[in-house]
């Protein structure tokens, strides 16, 4: 239930908010949208926050609704809702190696720069998505980016030249972990010019608390294509009689495309319980996450365009399994965290 002494006060401080903090990935718009002054913003995410101004703590999306209970709510306060995304910013927004999935996850193709000159340089109409639209020219602006918890120094630096370029830098020991990540692609470099197919990818997600931290995570589509093969051959393997045939909607996760955005976009934690395989199994499990298909499964057997932001989520593989545990009774993703939450207060 939505506080009652949420006032339209709060709510514009919290859009206020984030106009300068972003939304998450996992925060962003399904369905409909507040409008206000040309902008859009997703209505639940905008009650979280304004209960931080009326409350002093960010509200839990598990204590309340989207859609009609969230919408009303706005609505009484004289705010518009629409579901028409007709008029949207659309991401991806895509120039040169670089993609803006959304307003805080961002993906540059790993190209020689980024192996061998421990840096890479970032398209004058994308400095905004970094909060760097101020520097001028020989500034540089300090920041942190965060691989599975270990702090690497960088920085933002505006060349001191008539059309500087801006560029994100790093130190070696980033270049170490780029070595050992991807030793392939980096022997690959040291004696290549030419730029191949299928390059990997570096994944950026900023924080919304603090705009000079940067977590990171490394995409390789060698590795997603390898393990839908893995996902194909565990199908084909020969079954018992009369044994249980099932399906997550696989012929469209199995797309390359479709599980690599999906991954860009939400990386390869479980979006319910935090479970990181690599953490548990080591080079095993090394950047894996099944992707779970939103969508009912009656609407599978049709054509439809997949949107890897809203319709694939990954999920480790317990988490996936109780989601489709019933056939009749598929849980939604806010469904299974509400479960997973409940049960963890009770521990």
């Amino acid at each position: 239930m939505i506080p009652n002494n949420i006032s339209k006060e709060h709510i514009l401080k919290a859009i206020k908010w984030i106009d300068t903090k972003g939304v998450p990935t996992k925060r962003e718009s399904n369905k409909f949208s507040l409008v206000l002054e040309g902008k859009w913003y997703p209505p639940k995410y905008v009650i979280t926050i304004a209960n931080l101004f009326a409350n002093g703590k960010e509200l839990s999306p598990s204590l309340f609704s989207g859609g009609d209970e969230t919408n009303g709510y706005l609505d009484k306060q004289g705010f518009t809702i629409t579901n028409d995304e007709s008029n949207k910013n659309e991401f991806p927004i895509t120039s040169s190696s670089w993609t803006i999935l959304s307003s805080t996850v961002f993906i540059k193709e790993m190209d020689k720069s980024s192996f061998i000159h421990h840096g890479l340089a970032i398209p004058k109409v994308f400095r905004h998505y970094f909060n760097i639209d101020s520097l001028k020219r020989g500034e540089h602006k300090t920041i942190v980016l965060i691989h599975k918890g270990i702090m690497y120094d960088a920085r933002f630096e505006m060349d001191n030249i008539d059309s500087p370029r801006t560029r994100l830098f790093w130190k070696s020991d980033l270049v170490g972990l780029i070595r050992s990540e991807l030793p392939d692609w980096f022997s690959y470099y040291k004696d290549n010019t030419a730029k191949p197919q299928n390059l990997p990818q570096l994944r950026f997600e900023r924080n919304i608390e603090r705009d000079n931290v940067i977590s990171i995570e490394f995409v390789n589509p060698t590795e997603i294509s390898l393990d839908i093969d893995g996902e194909i051959g565990e199908e084909q393997e020969p079954k018992a009689e009369g044994s249980l045939k099932y399906y997550y909607g696989k012929r469209y996760e199995r797309k390359p495309e479709n599980r690599k955005r999906a991954i860009e976009l939400h990386g390869y934690v479980c979006a319910v319980c935090g479970f990181n395989f690599e953490e548990v199994y080591g080079i095993r499990g090394k950047r894996f996450i099944e992707i779970h298909h939103t969508k009912p499964l009656s609407t599978l057997n049709k054509e439809q365009i997949i949107d890897p932001l809203t319709d694939l989520i990954p999920v480790c593989s317990n988490c996936h399994r109780m989601i489709h545990r019933r056939k009749d009774d598929i849980l939604s993703i806010e469904e299974i965290k509400r479960t997973f939450d409940e049960y963890k207060l009770d521990l």
